[in-house]
Parts: structure tokens; C-alpha cells; sequence
């Protein structure tokens, strides 16, 4: 068994869903819980109240105002960081000056490009997984599979929709089309948003081979939380949409009434997105069982790239 902590008791790290549903995971404290290879055995937070909680809701009896001292009296071999993203240098920092074999760490590593590279070069020795938590998803990976063998006919255009800023939000659309398509050989930055004082939002366009280009548009002044990809190609039309749980394909039909091809809608998918959180953490697992020698789906270098792409793009308006 391997033992984990938190750091940081907020929505993603305990709080979303419902812990009593064991099919849907959807935070750390679950998928820990939920693998027969890991034990949730501590966690932290500045605020004793939200950390209380959090430990009477995960049956948690190890519980430190001071993530230093959880770390430095508990044996942990994966430490979650789930802290606001300014924070996570400073925990990052620490714990790999430990004995922790393995960090998942929320996405973007952080705010400041410096300390992310600085982070990169610490993390030399550990396994560092970064949760952008659709490359977990089996239905998203075998989607990215046939787009790339022409399943779906020659892609001609992408637009990809987000909301709360392209640090927090979009990043994860950036990191799936670099996950999709390799890395964009142009970039054209349209519009920038101000969102808070670390993320802004932004409209821009990424250009891949075979000359694949991504609109994002940012959808600014709302009260919800929107993310799709509607990708066209010269036969069908892929919709990944409601964040990634639902894929939709049409395909081009003749249409009844006149002459000439329309876009039909033949399959609607409910993608595996319940137990993303839980296969990322499977995936720690079996890389420390391996001696970090599989497959990663999403490590430091990846989480990087995408950060780096991000200040790339804000800077250039």
C-alpha cells in the first residue's frame, strides 16, 4: 500500500461529488480511497475548519495547519498538492527536498514561468503527474487515435470554447489539442481579456501540421463554466462537449428534401469520465511499481509545455 496526503482541502481535493457514489471519482481523497494500491492517510490546510471538515468527510484523523510538519512526521509516498495554484512552488518545493516518491499536482503548475522551470528541474528524481485529467479518459485517448488515422476524414477546422481564463481553463484545452496534434507551428493571439490578478482570457489561434488550425475564444462575463471542441472535417463533424463527458458525431448525408450532403447526427457517446482522478492515480501506481518505467500520461514536461504555451500567448497581445 502506498501511503498519500493532501495538501490544500478545497472542491478538487475532496469536495466535488459525493463520496459515497464509488462510481463516480471525482477528487484526490476518492480516487486515494478508491485504489486497492493507496491509503489516504493525512492532509493539510491553513483554514482548521475547512481541514476539519475535510477529515470527518474522508475519515482522516492526521491533520496539519502546516504541510511541512505533515510532511516531515508522516511517511508519504504520493503527496497530492491541491492548493491554490500561487502555492504550489512553495509546496512543490518542500516536498521534494523529502522523501515523497511521487506528486500529483493540480494544473498549471504555476503562475510564474520561473518557478514552473525551476519546479521541472527539481522534480528531476520523482514521478510529478499533472492533473489534466482528460488524458485519463479512455474514450478521449481512443478519439484522439482515430482523428490522427483519419477515421473521421481530413480535419479542416477546430474551434474549442472555454471559460474562467486561459490559465485555469483553457490550458486544458490547450494541453488536449498538444496531446492531439504535437506542438503548433504558428500562433496568432487576437483578443485579451483581464479575468483576476494571476489569469487572463484570451482569443487565439493555433496552427499544427497538415495545416490544422484551433480557434479558442474565450466566453467572458459569465456565471458558468463552458468547455467544447467542436472539430469539422470533409466528412463529419466531432463535438466533445458538457467538459468532456459527451462526444457527438454526425456524419454527412444526403439530405431528404434537397440536393445536396448535410451534417446528421449517427452516434451520441457518454465518454468514461467518472474515474479520470482514479485512472491518473492507477497510473502513479504503476509507475512506482515500474520504477517510473511506463507511460505517464501527463508528467511535469507536458504540464510545462502547456504553461509555457499560455505565456506565450498572453504575452503576445
Amino acid at each position: 500500500m502506498f501511503k498519500c496526503a493532501i495538501v490544500g482541502c478545497g472542491n478538487i481535493a475532496g469536495s466535488y461529488g459525493d463520496n459515497s457514489l464509488k462510481d463516480v471519482v471525482l477528487t484526490h481523497a476518492s480516487a486515494y480511497q478508491q485504489c486497492k494500491d493507496t491509503m489516504l492517510i493525512a492532509a493539510s490546510d491553513i483554514d482548521i475548519n475547512k481541514l476539519k471538515l475535510f477529515g470527518k468527510r474522508w475519515n482522516i484523523n492526521k491533520l496539519y495547519l502546516d504541510y511541512r510538519d505533515m510532511i516531515d512526521n508522516e511517511d508519504i509516498d504520493i503527496l497530492s498538492i491541491c492548493t491554490p495554484t500561487e502555492k504550489h512552488y512553495e509546496v512543490f518545493k518542500y516536498a521534494c527536498g523529502k522523501n515523497i516518491s511521487a506528486i500529483f499536482c493540480e494544473k498549471p503548475l504555476s503562475y510564474n514561468l520561473k518557478e514552473a522551470e525551476e519546479m521541472v528541474k527539481m522534480a528531476k528524481n520523482k514521478i510529478v503527474a499533472i492533473n489534466y485529467f482528460r488524458r485519463w479518459n479512455p474514450t478521449i485517448e481512443n478519439l484522439r487515435k482515430e482523428l490522427n488515422i483519419g477515421s473521421y476524414g481530413k480535419i479542416k477546422t477546430i474551434v474549442a470554447r472555454y471559460t474562467k481564463g486561459i490559465f485555469v481553463n483553457g490550458s486544458h484545452l490547450i494541453d488536449l489539442m498538444l496531446w492531439f496534434f504535437g506542438s503548433p507551428c504558428e500562433i496568432y493571439t487576437i483578443k485579451k481579456y483581464k479575468v483576476n490578478n494571476f489569469d487572463y482570457g484570451v482569443n487565439f489561434i493555433l496552427v499544427f501540421n497538415n495545416n490544422i488550425e484551433v480557434y479558442f475564444l474565450y466566453i467572458h462575463d459569465t456565471n458558468y463554466v463552458f468547455f467544447d471542441i467542436d472539430i469539422l472535417t470533409n466528412t463529419h463533424r466531432v463535438v466533445i462537449s458538457q467538459r468532456g463527458q459527451i462526444i457527438n458525431i454526425y456524419q454527412n448525408l444526403s439530405d431528404p428534401y434537397y440536393n445536396f450532403k448535410i451534417l446528421n447526427l449517427v452516434n451520441n457517446i457518454i465518454t468514461d469520465w467518472k474515474k479520470n482522478i482514479l485512472k491518473a492515480v492507477e497510473n502513479i501506481v504503476l509507475c512506482l511499481k515500474k520504477g517510473n518505467k511506463c507511460n505517464l500520461h501527463c508528467d511535469i514536461n507536458d504540464g510545462m509545455k502547456v504553461l509555457k504555451l499560455c505565456y506565450r500567448i498572453v504575452e503576445s497581445v
